[in-house]
């Protein structure tokens, strides 16, 4: 009796944290995209929404077919259908974020805290819809002259 006592704690321990991974995973699931005001909102299913500011987007692009090679799973979740999230990395995004809720084109935001690549249900819409509420990039300055100064009229 005391084994199969023993036993049972186990396996219900084991169910237990089974269904919680489960749960957890279904949270965290991302479900869509939406640009805001002043943000790109990745809805999740039961966790708080993945908010990431327009003022650390630098750049957005649909994500290259050549892009798409390559990924490792570092601390993430991949599921069929297409569906995967957290950090991974390639050789050429590096290291990056992941919110995936369907197959297909994919969107690449270049953020200050590195790549971030969506799936959002209408790419060429939000790619235009973020690429609209982005600032305006500072126009570039003058390079400094290596020339010294030009006397002026009548010597110094």
């Amino acid at each position: 009796r005391g084994r199969r006592g023993a036993a049972a704690v186990v396996l219900s321990a084991a169910a237990l944290l089974a269904g919680g991974i489960f749960v957890a995973i279904a949270g965290a699931t991302p479900r869509a995209a939406r640009v805001t005001g002043d943000a790109v909102v990745v809805e999740r299913r039961w966790f708080a929404d993945v908010v990431i500011p327009l003022a650390e987007v630098r750049r957005v692009s649909a994500l290259a077919a050549d892009q798409r090679r390559g990924w490792t799973r570092t601390a993430g979740t991949s599921l069929p259908g297409g569906v995967a999230f957290g950090r991974f990395a390639s050789p050429a995004l590096g290291a990056f974020r992941l919110y995936a809720w369907r197959p297909g084109p994919m969107v690449l935001l270049e953020t200050d805290g590195g790549p971030v690549v969506l799936t959002p249900d209408a790419p060429e819409a939000f790619l235009a819809e973020v690429r609209a509420r982005l600032p305006e990039p500072a126009p570039p300055t003058a390079a400094p002259s290596a020339d010294p100064p030009a006397a002026p009229p009548g010597g110094w």
